[in-house]
């Protein structure tokens, strides 16, 4: 009986020892204050706030359970609030809040406890904000903290607290048509647009700025990396990686891992490069070669299809999360257009010919093809570049002359907007500088409409040969022929004489 006394004595002081401990150990406060982010103005931006320490009303300050281990009060260790910001199943546990732009000014305020939040900043496109710690503290009024008891008289409040959000500017990412200088070149001297020809060789130039990460960001998940991708009629040459060296030779020794598989270039960043690099801007220049279309393709709606070479930048906007940019453009257009054979005299359309045609500027001459689709004395010139050329015939239809005529031809590209190929037109002048051909080309309804100005269809003349004998040369008729009228001439002429001297 005595035991069972002794033991019931032992639950009871056990219960009031528990009793003492659960009293001591009082819940988080629920007093707070007013927590402001200044300055995060893009569109879609959200501010959040995850509380780290908590603050309760025997002014102990501890760290939540999800952090035990983890962090310390009072930690700014940049290692550790990067694994924080970079864990999102752990940023899952904490206590989070979001801020609101109540007046749209860019200044995000939220009621929090006391204590430590981490602050993160998405949705903000390409801008970039570093994490945050943001600490709200308290103040008696009255009383004190001493040993860990607050004083029942002692009333205290949590401060307001203000923090300046800082971005790295917009990432620019920019792809231009460069000549082996690197200078922009295409008709709209911005280097997004260009007239070629089919099989030019064209170099694009990419241009990028790394942002400068803080070491928040010093994570598995920081990422910098550029794709380019080039259209089907664009060769990317890496015979025996000879692309990827040269795109290796544009960076720094093991900056980056440069890949090419098909029609893709991929350029990515290694994170000890990113890091020590930041506001670095980086310059990649690359040649690739145009393509002309397939025969079957030329004045069909591809002619008004652009080449396209587009890339678009990936990088770290958050440790946790990435974004892209919008795709950098340029386009390439190649013009094909044709001219009909024609009898000089009767104006009957002509096949057999053949047309040579010669760029004033590169010297690059093309001969014609046919229109096997439609009509054979439709003579076609595809992929050929905006400007000036030189037209003569080579071959003659059978039974006509060869033209000694040289033509100068015009090919004059209109672009809308978005550098789309609105219609070009192709003017052909004789050497006394008569025009003699003008037509309009334009995309209608998924096919090419051409319209020529009047009376000016684009017909080449050719003049008929004379008609020749069957065989051998001219032969001795025309002789014969020519001796026989001089002798009845002569006998005509005896006989008028003869008569003469009779009468007289």
């Amino acid at each position: 009986m005595k035991k069972v006394k002794k033991l019931l004595a032992l639950v009871m002081a056990m219960t009031m020892v528990l009793g003492m401990a659960i009293s001591v150990s009082a819940a988080p406060s629920t007093e707070k204050g007013t927590a402001t982010v200044m300055g995060v103005t893009e569109e879609g931006a959200q501010v959040t706030a995850y509380q780290m320490v908590t603050y309760d009303d025997t002014g102990v300050y501890s760290v939540v359970p999800a952090l035990e281990g983890k962090y310390t009060v009072g930690e700014d260790d940049a290692a550790v609030i990067t694994s924080i910001a970079s864990d999102t199943a752990l940023l899952g546990q904490l206590n989070a809040k979001n801020l609101t732009d109540t007046d749209g000014d860019g200044n995000w305020t939220a009621e929090l406890t006391a204590g430590t939040y981490l602050v993160l900043v998405t949705g903000t496109g390409e801008a970039i904000y570093n994490p945050m710690l943001l600490s709200l503290e308290v103040t008696y009024e009255a009383g004190g903290v001493g040993d860990g008891e607050v004083d029942a008289d002692g009333d205290y409040v949590v401060n307001d607290v203000v923090i300046y959000a800082k971005s790295t500017e917009s990432v620019p990412v920019d792809k231009k048509i460069t000549g082996v200088s690197g200078t922009a070149i295409g008709v709209d001297n911005l280097g997004k647009i260009d007239d070629v020809s089919g099989g030019d060789t064209v170099y694009f130039t990419i241009t990028t700025k790394i942002p400068s990460y803080s070491d928040l960001y010093d994570n598995e998940n920081l990422t910098f990396k550029l794709t380019d991708t080039a259209d089907e009629r664009l060769t990317l040459d890496n015979e025996n990686g000879k692309l990827v060296e040269a795109i290796q030779n544009c960076l720094e020794d093991d900056a980056a891992n440069v890949t090419v598989n098909g029609q893709v270039i991929t350029v990515e960043f290694k994170r000890e490069y990113i890091l020590a690099n930041g506001g670095e801007t980086i310059t990649i220049t690359y040649p690739a070669v145009v393509e002309g279309k397939d025969e079957d393709a030329l004045l069909t709606k591809e002619t008004f299809e652009a080449v396209e070479n587009s890339v678009v930048l990936e990088y770290s906007n958050t440790p946790t999360e990435t974004t892209k940019s919008d795709p950098s453009v340029t386009k390439h257009y190649t013009f094909d257009f044709l001219v009909y054979k024609t009898d000089a005299t009767t104006h009957e359309q002509l096949v057999g010919a053949e047309f040579s045609l010669t760029n004033t500027v590169t010297n690059e001459t093309i001969t014609s093809t046919y229109d096997k689709y439609y009509q054979q004395h439709r003579y076609i010139f595809g992929d050929v570049d905006a400007g000036t050329y030189i037209l003569k015939e080579t071959k003659a239809p059978a039974g006509y002359s060869l033209s000694n005529e040289e033509y100068t031809v015009k090919v004059t590209p209109f672009y809308g907007t978005g550098k789309n190929l609105m219609n070009y037109t192709v003017e052909i002048r004789d050497s006394a500088n008569r025009q003699v051909g003008l037509t309009t080309y334009q995309l209608i309804g998924g096919g090419v409409a051409i319209q020529n100005a009047s009376d000016l269809k684009p017909n080449i003349p050719n003049t008929e040969l004379a008609s020749l004998p069957s065989t051998g040369g001219i032969g001795t008729t025309i002789f014969t022929i020519g001796g026989c009228a001089i002798m009845i001439a002569a006998a005509a002429l005896y006989f008028v004489n003869r008569r003469k001297s009779e009468e007289n």
